[in-house]
Parts: structure tokens; sequence; C-alpha cells
């Protein structure tokens, strides 16, 4: 497409944004030209380089204690519950990996979110809220908390003697639990493995010290079943998360408390290129289960590279980054959230991001991105590789049910006719212009080609001229017609030409104007007769040529 033609078409969508703005703002609904960023912790390219550890306290070891203590049949039992994703995954034995969390961490932004936390990586807004939590660790965060029955038989553990425990007394009492009383020991054993796997806040003394609240709700089956310790496990996360932000990024070590390797897994999950840099995953099945499969089930192994090479990843040119993970599918849950402040600018900065716009730096310094800028990327991006070519792909994509799949295959396959037709539009015009430009030119050919110089003679059409001369003079002919210009020979008035070829001026042959004369060899010697020649330029002045015979 000429120059001239892509600079009226951007003009012309500029044109119609603006005016597109301005009657919303007529119709009381008034849109931005730009669209706010909230403030970033540390700015892009000063966040801390430390060399760091961080002390995690979810004892996962105790799963393996359970095993022993129960046997395999009691204990599948409990492999059968909510808990039975994250005793996957403590079964592979997986390591935190400090660098990546800590990296992730130091590049937090600043929001009125009390129960979400975000952060960006490569420039890129991602978050990490109770649903994302759900998704890593399948516990269950719907219904109420209620408080145990009344008239629920209890039962009768030692250390409910006093006002606290820790988790070893609650491994204590299942130790000394009969083996045929099943239903106690399976409750006993579903405390310890939530209290030290999900609730831990420190090793230090013996371990976490819990109020007896969690034990009256071990006491009563159905309310254990039921109560929603994701929301539990979740908010000792996030308070935790965002204490380190607050105080610790700049320390040489810090504590998470809570079950940090859901956040760890939250964010491979977000960033494809470290989780293909740094983890082994299982692969995922072509054919989807009736039950939801979790994030965390996923996970075979978990590298620790150093903080460098977690750095270089993010400044990879086809960094792709996920800002709000896809559901799993067949999940019941999918849409857990929780109450919070409302904020439409980092609502509409999440749907950007999941549009396929690639935010920049500018956009963070300036703490606002152009938003026809922005949409003309999407656009440009969507003709070059169709509707989903700046999409931010997950890596759970392929974990969407067969109706999902449909859906959106349909939708692509609409914009693509559109963005099919518009393209043809576009070459339809192109096609038009260049028409209309032959035409002129055509024209003036036309003219330049009949018309006769000071009124001395005729000239002859160019086309007939280029049909009487050899394969060399039809060259000559198309080099003459790409510079728009024709040359146009006349003789002086002692009319050489008849003298050449014997004829007078009343036979046929004088009659033929001819242009440009080809000469035979009997005619080549008579040259010298030639005395003086005049040609004229169509755009030049007339100009004398003499030509001498030695």
């Amino acid at each position: 497409m000429p120059w001239f033609n892509r600079w009226s078409e951007e003009n012309h969508l500029k044109i119609k944004f603006f005016l597109f703005m301005q009657d919303k703002n007529k119709m009381g609904d008034p849109l931005p030209l730009r669209l706010a960023l909230p403030e970033l912790r540390y700015p892009i390219g000063s966040e801390p380089e430390k060399t760091i550890s961080i002390n995690q306290h979810s004892i996962v070891a105790y799963i393996k204690t359970v095993k022993e203590i129960l046997g395999n049949d009691e204990f599948n039992r409990i492999r059968g519950t909510f808990l039975g994703p994250v005793i996957k995954l403590g079964e592979r034995s997986l390591k935190l990996s400090a660098k990546i969390v800590h990296a992730v961490l130091t590049k937090s932004i600043k929001t009125v979110k009390r129960h979400e936390a975000w952060f960006h990586f490569g420039a890129q807004p991602m978050r990490f809220s109770i649903r994302e939590f759900h998704m890593v660790t399948g516990l269950k965060c719907s219904g109420e908390a209620r408080e145990p029955r009344e008239e629920t038989e209890k039962f009768k553990w030692d250390f409910l003697k006093g006002c606290t425990h820790t988790v070893k007394d609650v491994e204590k009492q299942l130790r000394n639990t009969r083996e045929d009383a099943s239903d106690e020991r399976f409750c006993l054993a579903m405390l310890l493995l939530i209290e030290s796997i999900l609730l831990q806040k420190s090793l230090l003394d013996g371990g976490t010290t819990f109020t007896l609240d969690y034990v009256k709700i071990a006491q009563d089956m159905d309310v254990l079943m039921t109560y929603p310790w994701e929301r539990t496990a979740y908010n000792l996360l996030l308070k935790s998360l965002q204490r380190a932000v607050d105080k610790s990024l700049d320390k040489n070590n810090y504590d998470l408390q809570g079950f940090p390797m859901a956040f760890l897994i939250w964010i491979l999950e977000s960033v494809p290129l470290l989780q293909y840099a740094f983890s082994q995953v299982v692969p995922i099945l072509s054919v989807q289960p009736s039950t939801p499969i979790f994030l965390c089930e996923k996970y075979l192994q978990i590298a620790s590279p150093q903080l460098i090479d977690v750095l270089l990843i993010e400044i990879k040119d086809h960094l792709k980054v996920t800002c709000i993970l896809p559901p799993i599918s067949n999940d019941p849950e999918a849409d857990v959230c929780m109450e919070d402040e409302a904020n439409k600018d980092l609502d509409d900065m999440a749907d950007l991001s999941k549009r396929g716009y690639k935010f920049k730096i500018r956009d963070w310094r300036n703490m606002s991105v152009d938003l026809y800028g922005a949409n003309e990327q999407i656009r440009r991006a969507s003709l070059l590789f169709g509707n989903g070519g700046m999409s931010q792909a997950s890596s759970s994509y392929q974990e969407e049910s067969l109706e999902s799949k449909i859906n959106r295959i349909s939708e692509m396959v609409g914009d693509n006719l559109r963005i099919m037709n518009d393209r043809l539009c576009l070459i339809e015009k192109d096609r038009k212009q260049i028409k209309e430009r032959v035409t002129k030119l055509e024209k003036l050919q036309r003219v330049t080609s009949y018309e006769t110089p000071n009124n001395e003679t005729d000239t002859t059409p160019f086309h007939e001229t280029a049909s009487r001369q050899g394969e060399a003079n039809a060259d000559q002919a198309d080099e003459q017609l790409n510079n728009e210009a024709s040359i146009i020979l006349k003789t002086d008035t002692r009319e050489p030409m008849n003298e050449i070829t014997k004829e007078t001026p009343g036979s046929p042959i004088a009659q033929q104007n001819i242009e440009t004369p080809v000469l035979t060899p009997i005619q080549t010697q008579q040259v010298p007769s030639l005395k003086n020649w005049t040609f004229q330029v169509i755009f030049g002045s007339p100009c004398t040529c003499s030509f001498n015979h030695s």
C-alpha cells in the first residue's frame, strides 16, 4: 500500500476514534483518552537485587507421618478429600524457589485492593487472588464457617485440657487413638495436615501455637469437611506476602507464612517461560476428566535458579504473561472471589491485557496508557496474526472444556472474517486508485502523441510508430512511456527523407511521417546529405543536432 494511503487510513482511524469519544461524551458516558495506571512499589529497573533467603514454615513432611500412622487404606480416605491435590504435591517433595518468589515480590503494584495482590513481570500486570489460590490448591472456599453442633458427640482428646495446642499435640493424640476408631483418626489426621501444611506461622519454640477453635471444628466431621479452610489459608498467606513487600524486601532473609508454594506455582502458571525454564510438569490429557485437575497436581520438579536467571527471562522479546488465569474445566468453584474495594482502572487494565495489549515501561513511568495507541496495537496484531495473535496464552488453555473451545473458535472465525472483509475493502480501494492513475497516464499519452509542435508536421500515434520499428525500438517506446514523455522528430524544410527514398511528396511513402528513421546499409551512405536534424522534447526546449560525415 502506498505510503500516502497508509497515512490517510491511519488519520481516518484517529478521526473516527476522536469523533466516537465525542459522541460518547454527548451521550453522558465519557470515555477517557488515557487509562490511569497504579503506582509501582519500585520503579522498573530499581528493584532490590540482593541475595536473599526465604523461611517458609509449611511442613509437608507430616504427610509421610500421617501415612505411616494410618496405613494405606485409611490414608486413601484422606487422599479423596479436598486435601488430595495438596497431598499429591507434598509427596513429590518440591522445594520453594526463593529467587523466583523474591523477584516477583519486588515487582509489586500498589492498589486499593485488600484481598488481592498485583504484580508485574516484564512490565505486564498479573493478579493473585483467592481464585488463583483455589486454582492451585483445590481447597474448598465456598460456604460459611459454622459452629460445631451441640448435640454432636465430641471426641475426648487430652490436649483439650489446655487453652492452646501445637501440631505436636495433635500428632501425639493421633498416635494414641485406637485403630478401630476410624472416624476419630480421620478427623485428627485432617486437622494435623491442615495446620501443619496450610496454617503454620512459625517453626520456633515447637512451632505455631493454635487456639482450640480449630480443634472444636475437627470434633464435628460435617463441619470439618464443609469449613472454608481455603479462606483461612489464603488470608494468612496474603498478609504474609503484603508484610514482606512492605517491610522485608531490603533484608537478607524474611518469613512467608501459610502455604507459599501456591504463590510460586501461580507465578509459573502466569509466566509460561518461567514454567518452561525452571519446572517439569506432567503432560496435559487430550481428553478432559470429569473431575477438575488443579494446578499443583501438574508439577513434578521445580528448580532453584539464581536471581539473574529469572531477570534474564523477563527481558526476552517473546515473553508472555497471563494477567488473570483462565478457569479450570469442571471446577464448581471457578468463580470464587472475596468482596473488595472497586477500582475501574484496575479492571480496565486487566481487560486491556487480556485483549492482547503489551504494556511498555514508559506506560508505567507515565502512569497511564494511551487508549488509542493501545487499541491500534491490538488491531494491527489482529490483522497480522488473527484475533488471538496478541492474546496472552496460558498453559491452562488445553484444560478448557470442549464447549468453551468451540465457542472460542467460533468467535475467532467470525472476527477473522470481519478482518478479511476489511482487508479486501482496502485492497479494492487501492485497485481503484491504481486504475485511476493508469487512466490519467493513458489520457496524457494520447494528448502528447497526437500533439503537433509548431503546426509544422503531423505525428503518428506512438503505438503505430512502435509497430513499424523493430524489437529495439519497442524497448525505446517502453522507456518513453515510463518517463511520460515522447520525443517528436521533425525534419528540416529540405525534406531529406524524400531524397533518400527517391519518392515524391505525393507518393504513398511520403505521406507517412516517420518519427524515427530506420536506415538500411545503402541509406546509411546517404547520411551526409542530412545536414541538420531538429529534435523537440515535450517538456524541454527545441535543440538542433548536426551530423558530420568524415
